[in-house]
C-alpha cells in the first residue's frame, strides 16, 4: 500500500445515521424542513392574526407563504436556484394552463355525473351582477395561494429531500399520505374523501414525475377547489359550503355516492375522475421526466 493511501477509518455510528456522502440524510433533511416550515408558519399565524386579521379582517396566506420561506431556505443550503424544486421555466404556461383547464373540466365532469346519477340536486345561481366578478376574482386569489402553498410544502422540496433516501415513488406515496391525513381534521371528512385526497396526491406527484414540473398540479389543483367552492358552491374536502358562490345545490342519496358532507370529493364517482385525470396528464401534457438524485445508500 502506498504511503497516504491509508484507508479512511469508519465513522461512528452516531454520525452515519445523520450523515451519509450526499450530506445529512434525506429523512433529517425533511424533518428539518417541515419544522422550519411549522416554525414560520407559527410566527406568521401570530403576527398576522394580531396585527392585519384583527385590524383589516384579511385573511393571510400562511401555508404558502410559510412554503415558499421554507423552499427558499432548503434552496440556499442546497446551493440550488429557488426554482429547481418544481418551479421552473420548463414548459410552465401550457402546464399551467392545461392544469387549470383540467381540474376545472374534471370537476365538472364529476358533477354532471353525479346529477346523472342523481346524487346532486343542482339549484339556482346564488349571485348576480358585478357580484360575480368580484368573487370570481377573491376566490382566484385564496385558491392561488392553497395551491401553491400545498404544492410546495408537499410535492415540493420535500418530494426531493425524501426521494434521495427511498426513491421517487416510495416518497411520494409518503407524502400523499401526509397531504390526505391532512384532511382529517375538516369537520364533516370521511373515509373516502380522505382516500381521494391520497389519489389525488399521488395523481399530482405524477403530474411532477411525468412533465417535470408542479405547474400543471398548481394549475389543476387551484381549479378544482374555485370550481368546487365558488363555481358549483359545494362542500370542499368536508370544509362546508364557502360563502359567496355562483351556483349552488344539495347532496342527495347514500353519501358514499353523493359524498355527503364531504362533497364532491367524497363520492366514488371522484376516484373515477381522478384516475382519468391521471391519463389526461399522460396523453396531453409534454414529457419530460423531472431528474432526482439517486438514492443514497443507506447507513450500515
Amino acid at each position: 500500500m502506498q504511503p497516504g493511501n491509508t484507508p479512511e477509518p469508519p465513522r461512528p455510528l452516531v454520525v452515519r445515521v445523520f450523515i451519509g456522502p450526499y450530506g445529512l440524510r434525506s429523512g433529517w433533511r425533511l424533518f428539518l424542513f417541515l419544522l422550519l416550515w411549522g416554525a414560520i408558519a407559527a410566527a406568521l399565524q401570530f403576527l398576522t392574526h394580531r396585527w392585519l386579521v384583527r385590524i383589516l379582517g384579511v385573511d393571510f396566506p400562511v401555508v404558502a407563504v410559510a412554503a415558499a420561506a421554507a423552499t427558499w431556505i432548503a434552496a440556499r443550503l442546497e446551493h440550488q436556484p429557488f426554482a429547481s424544486f418544481g418551479l421552473g421555466a420548463l414548459h410552465r404556461l401550457r402546464n399551467l394552463v392545461s392544469g387549470l383547464a383540467a381540474g376545472f373540466l374534471a370537476l365538472s365532469l364529476l358533477m354532471a355525473l353525479l346529477i346523472a346519477a342523481q346524487a346532486f340536486d343542482p339549484r339556482g345561481p346564488d349571485l348576480h351582477g358585478a357580484q360575480i366578478a368580484r368573487w370570481a376574482l377573491y376566490w382566484t386569489v385564496a385558491f392561488t395561494f392553497t395551491a401553491l402553498g400545498e404544492e410546495l410544502l408537499t410535492r415540493g422540496y420535500a418530494l426531493f429531500a425524501l426521494s434521495r433516501g427511498i426513491g421517487f415513488w416510495p416518497a411520494a406515496v409518503v407524502l400523499s399520505l401526509l397531504f390526505g391525513a391532512g384532511h382529517i381534521g375538516n369537520r364533516g371528512e370521511e373515509v373516502i374523501g380522505i382516500a381521494n385526497a391520497v389519489l389525488a396526491g399521488m395523481v399530482f406527484a405524477f403530474s411532477l414525475w411525468w412533465s417535470g414540473t408542479l405547474w400543471w398540479a398548481i394549475g389543476c389543483h387551484l381549479s378544482w377547489d374555485w370550481a368546487e367552492t365558488f363555481f358549483y358552491g359545494v362542500p370542499n374536502s368536508g370544509g362546508g359550503v364557502g360563502p359567496h358562490h355562483l351556483l349552488t345545490g344539495a347532496p342527495a342519496g347514500p353519501a358514499w355516492l353523493s359524498g355527503g358532507t364531504v362533497g364532491p370529493e367524497g363520492s366514488v364517482l371522484a376516484t373515477l375522475v381522478l384516475l382519468l385525470l391521471a391519463a389526461t396528464v399522460r396523453y396531453t401534457t409534454p414529457r419530460h421526466a423531472i431528474a432526482f438524485t439517486a438514492s443514497e445508500p443507506r447507513p450500515s
